[in-house]
């Protein structure tokens, strides 16, 4: 009795046309997943990631420091800084155990729940810790740069806000889970993203281009 013809199916579909089932392409993903090289921590349905995972740890390196890590770096932002003054100071002579050892362990940051409205524009959550949106926080930056570049004198904070148009509101967020996603403070800027991608093109161009309301 001869064997049954095996037919493999190619990896990439072939002149746009896929040449595999969805069973086929569930059953490579199970297999994949229960790959022993597979990393275990993805393999829940709920992914915790622990804040020391050694590839990807997203807390402080300092020892019972509660707060999270910079990007592309091994601390948070304060014990960057820290130890990035310690560098200057001491030259070649700083050592990363000592600072480890004397370096002060923070707690987390306290975030309200929702987020207080932009200074400027209503109806609008200011961005991170700034009373200002997004958009408004971006240029005060840019204008304090560009005026100390230019060495003229920089207007108070509170009359360059008075200056500024009020920029329209994206609308509401069609995804249906931004409600519960976007209200506490550390979504603000999620809420942004999410309903400038489902805003009216009106909407966006508005928005972006500063036209006041």
């Amino acid at each position: 009795m001869s064997e049954p013809t095996r037919v493999l199916l190619p990896v990439v579909d072939v002149g746009g046309v896929s040449s595999r089932t969805f069973s086929d392409r569930l059953e490579v993903l199970t297999a994949l997943i229960e790959a022993p090289n597979f990393e275990a921590l993805l393999r829940d349905d709920v992914i915790v990631v622990p804040p020391d995972h050694a590839t990807f740890a997203w807390q402080c390196g300092v020892p019972g420091c509660e707060r999270a890590l910079q990007e592309t770096r091994e601390f948070c932002t304060t014990h960057y800084r820290e130890w990035t003054q310690r560098g200057k100071m001491l030259g070649t002579d700083a050592i990363l155990a000592d600072f480890l050892r004397e370096a002060q362990p923070l707690k987390p940051r306290l975030w309200v729940r929702t987020p207080p409205q932009c200074l400027i524009c209503v109806d609008v959550p200011a961005w991170g810790n700034s009373p200002l949106c997004f958009l408004h926080k971006n240029r005060w930056r840019t204008y304090r740069r560009e005026t100390r570049q230019a060495g003229g004198i920089e207007q108070d904070f509170d009359e360059w806000v008075a200056g500024q148009p009020r920029l329209p509101h994206f609308g509401q967020c069609q995804v249906v889970a931004c409600p519960e996603m976007c209200t506490c403070w550390g979504c603000a800027a999620v809420t942004s993203s999410c309903t400038a991608m489902t805003a009216s093109p009106a909407a966006r161009a508005s928005r972006t281009t500063g036209a006041a309301c």
